[in-house]
């Protein structure tokens, strides 16, 4: 059993989370299933790397995957489907 997420697991946890809506950073946290400040320091990493495009709705910030996110998101599901040993 792994018990420690790897940077690209939790990215792509969060991108996972954002593609079918745009979330706030709570709702976020809870589908991604990361702490509070893990929510942050990654956002801000998404963001910086134009991964995740951040807006405001009235007092809350509220995030989407950009294109180029999805593209990010597909390349790890095809890398991990390659990687991980065939099923018994």
């Amino acid at each position: 059993m792994k018990l420690k997420r790897s940077k690209l697991e939790i990215m792509s946890a969060i991108l996972q989370a954002i593609l079918p809506r745009k979330l706030n950073a709570t709702q976020i946290m809870y589908h991604a299933k990361i702490s509070f400040i893990q929510v942050n320091v990654y956002l801000r990493l998404l963001v910086a790397r134009d991964l995740v495009r951040q807006t405001t709705s009235g007092n809350s910030r509220i995030y989407e995957i950009t294109e180029k996110g999805k593209q990010l998101l597909e390349a790890y599901k095809r890398v991990k489907e390659l990687t991980e040993p065939p099923e018994q």
